[in-house]
């Protein structure tokens, strides 16, 4: 006759103390409930929607990024274009004074002169002092009503204007 080993088990022990003990298909099954158990769901969206938005962040400021510079270029070619126009005026102006300066030297007058028919004076340089012209005459009311109103309004400081 073979005995089992939980058979033994009650032969030796009496009753009470068999529930101590634990028998091992017992064991497994309660070892298989505490390992496999139903868990939540795990919450996937807010890692997701962080990467989503720190991705359309950095897509964004590199859009920025290149829009400024893009900016920042297209002024940069305007005032080289802007240079160079005010370097053109500049040769411009230059030129036109160095022609105004030509044109109204005493040598340009003269040969102008020539040209128009006029000729050098056969007698020398005869010079005409013309008067200077008078002033022209006001009549001043101030000084005339002061000398005959003077006794009546300023007395005081002096005796005669």
């Amino acid at each position: 006759m073979s005995t089992s080993p939980d058979d033994l088990t009650a032969l030796l022990l009496p009753d009470e103390h068999l529930e101590h003990f634990e028998r091992p298909e017992q064991f497994e099954q309660e070892e298989a409930d505490r390992h496999l158990r139903v868990v939540p769901p795990r919450r996937r969206s807010r890692p997701r929607l962080a990467l989503w938005v720190g991705s359309m962040l950095s897509v964004g400021s590199l859009f920025l990024l290149v829009a400024f510079n893009v900016f920042m270029v297209q002024g940069q070619f305007r005032l080289d274009h802007l240079a160079q126009q005010r370097a053109a005026e500049q040769r411009q102006y230059e030129q036109d004074r160095a022609l105004t300066a030509a044109l109204s030297a005493p040598p340009t007058i003269v040969q102008k002169a020539l040209a128009l028919g006029l000729v050098y004076p056969s007698q020398g340089i005869k010079y005409l002092n013309a008067p200077a012209a008078a002033p022209k005459q006001t009549a001043d009311q101030t000084s005339v009503t002061t000398r005959k109103n003077y006794s009546d309004t300023k007395p005081a400081l002096a005796a005669s204007p």
